[in-house]
């Protein structure tokens, strides 16, 4: 790049972060200069490759206007960085085809408007229809100079994060070429953000940014290095020397000091710091692509719990892949062939007669193949378009119960909603309409939420659960004991069923701690009305436990795997055929029927 060109670029940056809309201190300067030379014409130009742009004029119809820069004096003095004078642009033969001369002015005075670091932005000039000769050319000069400070101040003013006092995203992105590597720390985890804010407010999401701010200015200061805040708990590094091996010393120096609770008007929030480094030397297009790198790095850092990760391209392909769920899941929604739903059955430990499952949904994408829920419904769910998975979801187990109603077969499905489904006004009034479309009741329809879908909108979604309920549809606290809040939010909320999270049957058999848990939670749930449902259970052991601790249904791998439509159609009818035999035969007696597929 030739160095008439690597300016242009650096002007282009820089004009591009100064708004365009009117400045009342530029305004100022224009006014003055004109007064000074007692010219009825002042303008401030800021000279592109094949235009100018008029930033301040005292004729107020010029403002913001871009005009050819065609053999205008102004371009000479960006391209020499020296003023100019001319008494009489008539008899000045270098700017015979110039546009202001077919306008009919004559004098012209030009001061350029320089950068600190000598860029040539503009010129500063004052114009008249007279022959006159120059005036104080040092006062103009030193009105560029007032100009140039105008607009670094606009550019600085939206640069800087106001709660950090860090340089922003914007920033960086202007800062980010030649580094020798780009650092990207995510302090929390992203979707636990809005969670903070709702159960603290944001006054402490705002107190955690400015004290991590300071900290990480204190951990950085004695390094070759630049510190951004990019996001709202996104910090940036760039390095400026010693590419990816300082990176990665820097990232062990610091992060221990990050690992530790913040505290925030004095409670302690917990931080879970999560680094990317994106080295020199990949092909970056952009500043944007070495950001993007450094902040998947780091996201894939969280998910795999690697102290850091450094970019490479196989690390790129499954970030793009990533992308490539979020893009192709709408197609998904609209096509036949490529999501499906499974059925996993719970059974009812007192009424073996009553079968139910939980809808789970899969997807056979066409080129990766059948992708794990874990993969794509976490992306999805922090999309707008997750309600249109949810309805999905919805409409097709709807529909395939009123399929099995011809076979008299019956069963109570569950499906999982989330928060922005809850969130949604008009959530239960489609839930209304798909039952009544297939004429099923809505005591065959259970709806599950976590207790964080609770947590963001309180008042909100606790109407919309209502309105569900009302509808006759029962409701079940999904993974409860994983929450913030666990017991204290029982009592309020309108649900039916509680289901313990897989996570406390694991030790279920062999910690004594774990077992007294669960019996309690059950023996609470129960005085609060709430039918239990156990999931994750695998091992007949837990199972015995847990049928001795009065759980009313159990749901895991010991009663069957998700199966297939056929698969838990059958599954219905063996179960039904095997309770038939029960009535019949009065004298056989045991356990509810299992079965393992």
């Amino acid at each position: 790049m030739s160095e008439m060109d690597s300016q242009e670029e650096a002007r282009l940056r820089l004009l591009d972060t100064v708004d365009a809309s009117p400045c009342e201190g530029l305004d100022r300067i224009t006014r003055t200069a004109a007064r000074l030379f007692s010219a009825p014409l002042a303008v401030l130009s800021l000279s592109l490759r094949d235009e100018q742009w008029l930033v301040s004029s005292t004729d107020s119809s010029l403002t913001g206007q871009k005009v050819p820069n065609r053999n205008a004096p102004c371009v000479a003095i960006t391209r020499t960085g020296q003023p100019l004078v001319i008494p009489n642009l008539s008899d000045h033969p270098q700017f015979s085809e110039c546009m202001l001369r077919d306008m009919g002015v004559r004098f012209y005075a030009g001061a350029p408007v320089t950068t600190s670091d000598g860029l040539v932005l503009g010129s500063l000039s004052v114009l008249d229809m007279n022959e006159r000769p120059a005036g104080s050319m040092e006062a103009l000069a030193d009105l560029a100079s007032l100009a140039v400070a105008q607009i670094e101040l606009r550019r600085g003013m939206g640069r800087v994060d106001p709660f950090s006092g860090l340089p922003n995203r914007g920033q960086l992105l202007e800062d980010i070429s030649n580094v020798r590597a780009t650092i990207a720390v995510e302090l929390i985890n992203t979707r636990q953000v809005g969670e903070l804010v709702s159960v603290l407010g944001s006054a402490y999401l705002d107190d955690f940014v400015r004290t991590t701010s300071r900290l990480l200015r204190d951990l950085t200061e004695s390094t070759d290095c630049r510190l951004y805040h990019i996001g709202a708990v996104t910090f940036a590094i760039l390095m400026e020397t010693g590419g990816t091996d300082a990176a990665r010393d820097l990232v062990v120096q610091i992060a221990p000091a990050l690992q530790e609770p913040v505290l925030c008007k004095g409670v302690e929030i917990p931080t879970s710091p999560a680094f990317g480094i994106s080295p020199a030397g990949y092909p970056h297009r952009t500043g944007h692509d070495a950001l993007r790198a450094a902040i998947n790095s780091a996201q894939q850092a969280r998910e795999t719990a690697a102290p850091y990760v450094i970019y490479t391209k196989d690390g790129d392909v499954a970030s793009n892949r990533r992308f490539r769920y979020l893009v192709d899941i709408q197609e998904a929604l609209h096509r036949q062939d490529q999501l499906s739903l499974v059925y996993q059955p719970r059974i009812d430990l007192k009424h073996p007669d009553i079968a139910s499952a939980e809808a789970l949904l899969r997807w056979k994408h066409p080129e990766f193949g059948d992708i794990a829920p874990g993969e794509f419904i976490p992306l999805v769910e922090q999309t707008a378009m997750f309600p249109e998975v949810t309805r999905w979801v919805m409409r097709t187990a709807i529909r395939q119960m009123a399929e099995w109603r011809p076979q008299d077969l019956k069963a109570r499905i569950s499906i999982n909603v989330s928060a922005i489904d809850l969130e949604s006004p008009n959530f239960a009034l489609c839930l209304s309409r798909y039952l009544e479309e297939q004429n099923v009741s809505p005591s065959d329809i259970e709806l599950e939420f976590t207790e964080s879908a609770v947590i963001g909108n309180f008042a909100r979604v606790i109407g919309q659960l209502k309105d569900v309920r009302s509808l006759g549809v029962q409701l079940a606290i999904d993974d409860f004991g994983t929450g913030y809040s666990t017991f204290s939010y029982l009592q309020r909320l309108p649900a039916d069923v509680m289901k313990i999270d897989r996570s406390f049957m694991r030790r279920l058999e062999d910690n004594l701690r774990d077992r007294k848990l669960v019996i309690s939670m059950i023996g609470m749930a129960h005085d609060l009305g709430y039918r239990v449902v156990a999931e994750g259970v695998e091992t007949r052991g837990a199972y015995d436990l847990l049928a001795e601790a009065g759980c009313d249904e159990i749901q895991g791998y010991i009663v069957s795997r998700p199966l297939t439509v056929d698969r838990f159609t059958q599954w219905m009818r063996d179960a039904q055929q095997k309770h038939r035999e029960i009535a019949r035969y009065k004298d056989l007696v045991g356990l509810p029927v299992l079965r393992s597929y």
